[in-house]
């Protein structure tokens, strides 16, 4: 292959960046090589509800006006590789990478708030103060093999496949006017999964080139949910434990890779991953009888998503 002659500095780009996290574009090799990646990813998250009551209106008859919640904003978290790339041209990656976000909150009004997450007939009907706490984790690693399918002087495609584990948890606590009613709420997913995907990297000059992928997984897991009230005259909750599910996953990123050395790449980009059915929201609500009380288990299946821009680093041996 024509490429085969490029510098290591100048080829090595995106293993953890990538759905199949071993997928790194280079071309047949003369001799092995290793390669270890280190990714800082400023990300956001969405599909997680954090809202934990409803902001009345200072009027005779109260209104709900607008709703509170706790939001986890923007955090950095370190995707982190090492592959290694044989003669052959196989590329063989393991990988890892952890989201984790701790945030608390507290709301205060003289108006007062409509607790969302309260149960009905259970919990308090009102309250002043609010207190949440949430703790989330997202934790993948991958175990992935890639191979070029086609290339050009410039540019090169790969495919490739892999074995990815997953795990979500997240643990919310929030607490209505100090202690007169607390609801905690905590989920947790699983699994073992297959994933397939394809890469293509386009060299503009012998230091800067342009790379990105897309791709998608398939996972076997189970998830836990819990829902716990404490309430002054009484307590409610819902279990479900070891629920069988299948999650899909999907990841698609572009960076732009700068050649320091023969031996040194930095790159700049935007990372986008998805992951269906991983959050279950389960709550007991008023089944809105006209004649009767009545209460019914309400239950949410959410998709989780991260995305935003990317910092890497790679050495190359």
């Amino acid at each position: 292959m024509k490429l085969a002659s490029t510098a290591a500095g100048k080829t090595v780009l995106c293993a953890v960046l990538l759905v199949v996290p071993g997928g790194v574009l280079l071309a047949e090799r003369p001799e092995d090589q290793v390669s270890v990646l280190l990714d800082l990813v400023s990300s956001e998250t969405s599909g997680q509800d954090f809202d934990v009551g409803l902001r009345t209106t200072p009027q005779v008859t109260f209104t709900g006006g607008e709703v509170v919640g706790v939001d986890l904003g923007r955090s950095v978290f370190p995707r982190l590789a090492v592959v290694f790339h044989s003669a052959g041209g196989n590329h063989f990656t393991v990988s890892f990478r952890r989201y984790n976000r701790n945030k608390e909150e507290s709301f205060s009004s003289g108006v007062g708030f409509y607790p969302i997450l309260v149960s009905p007939g259970t919990g308090i009907d009102f309250a002043n103060k609010i207190g949440s706490r949430v703790s989330m984790t997202l934790e993948t690693a991958d175990l992935s093999w890639a191979r070029p399918m086609a290339s050009t002087p410039k540019s090169e495609w790969l495919w490739g496949a892999g074995l990815r584990w997953l795990r979500y948890r997240s643990d919310w606590k929030t607490d209505y006017d100090s202690g007169a009613d607390i609801v905690r709420i905590k989920d947790e997913s699983s699994g073992v999964g297959v994933t397939f995907g394809i890469q293509g990297r386009y060299r503009f000059s012998g230091t800067v080139s342009l790379s990105g992928g897309v791709g998608v997984g398939l996972i076997k897991g189970s998830t836990d949910a819990g829902y716990a009230e404490a309430a002054p005259s009484a307590t409610a909750g819902i279990a479900r434990n070891n629920q069988d599910r299948i999650f899909q996953t999907l990841d698609a990123a572009a960076r732009a890779v700068f050649s320091l050395t023969r031996h040194v790449d930095v790159s700049l980009g935007y990372q986008f991953t998805r992951t269906t059915n991983l959050l279950t929201r389960d709550r007991i609500v008023d089944n809105d009888q006209p004649t009767s009380f009545t209460i019914a288990v309400s239950s949410t299946i959410r998709d989780v998503a991260f995305d935003g821009p990317l910092l890497g680093l790679a050495v190359n041996w």
